[in-house]
């Protein structure tokens, strides 16, 4: 990351795109990444059920409808973190069994059929890896 010497307020990663910084949004970057992190931990976390992992799904597709200012750094984060939260609970949700330090309440067994990774593709439905 190198600042902008034109301004305090534009800074560019690798020379090839400059994101704005809003201080207003740096301040409710810091709520909303809260408020995941809450989300998260209360329903997504060590154990979790098929009803706490769809509740927080339906949290996090609230967000879909927040307004982010394209090319501006807090908001380009904010989306980010929102995508990770949504495919860490799709992921979850897929796995309906409980593995390592995982519990699914649900499903308190390991299955060796879910002994794979989970791929996910944009406009793609998200599978398990078969190699």
């Amino acid at each position: 990351m190198s600042l902008n010497p034109a301004s305090e307020n534009n800074f560019t990663f690798n020379a090839k795109r400059t994101f704005k910084v809003n201080n207003i949004k740096k301040q409710n970057h810091s709520k909303l990444k809260e408020e995941i992190a809450n989300l998260l931990w209360t329903n997504v976390g060590i154990v979790r059920t098929n009803n706490t992992l769809e509740f927080a799904l339906k949290e996090l597709n609230r967000y879909s409808n927040y307004e982010f200012d394209e090319n501006e750094y807090f908001s380009s984060r904010e989306k980010c973190l929102i995508l990770i939260a949504e495919l860490i609970t799709r992921s979850a949700l897929l796995r309906e069994e409980s593995r390592g330090c995982h519990i699914r309440k649900d499903f308190p067994d390991e299955k060796e059929t879910f002994r794979k990774l989970i791929v996910h593709q944009q406009s793609k439905e998200s599978m398990f890896n078969t190699n």
